[in-house]
């Protein structure tokens, strides 16, 4: 009787054992997840910080274009244009 109890703790401890490795083994992976979750933000932080110049630029080029347009639909004083030129 007493073997036999001893093969069910042996038993329950043998699955214990094979429980606590794949923990470990899940753990492990979950590690691995959040360093390339890690990593990807480091690499998001890079590519927003290049963007910046690029923000610039747009911005830059967008007013020089509002500025031309501006320019090129503003109204002429079509009187002055219409009498002789003394």
């Amino acid at each position: 009787m007493f073997l036999i109890e001893l093969g069910g703790y042996a038993g329950a401890l043998l699955a214990l054992v094979g429980l606590s490795q794949k923990i470990y083994q899940l753990i492990h992976k979950v590690q691995e997840v959040l360093d390339q979750i890690h990593q990807l933000q480091e690499d998001l932080a890079g590519y927003q910080e290049s963007l910046v110049p690029l923000q610039k630029q747009v911005t830059q080029q967008t007013n020089r274009l509002n500025t031309l347009e501006a320019i090129l639909y503003a109204p002429f004083p079509l009187e002055r244009s219409s009498q002789p030129c003394p």
